[in-house]
């Protein structure tokens, strides 16, 4: 149907839902802002000393 071409075609409905997507995941974003965070690290090194 010509209706459905134009809806499919429609750029201000297309930008509309890549703003509701953005949207989406600036909320998403926000929440895991209110997580605490972890960080480790290891580190291990050797030493060789040559016995005179």
């Amino acid at each position: 149907m010509a209706v459905d071409r134009t809806l499919a075609n429609n750029l201000t409905i297309k930008q509309s839902l890549v703003n509701e997507r953005i949207g989406d995941v600036d909320l998403q974003q926000a929440k895991n802002n209110l997580l605490p965070s972890l960080n480790a690290s290891t580190q291990e090194g050797i030493t060789l000393a040559e016995a005179r």
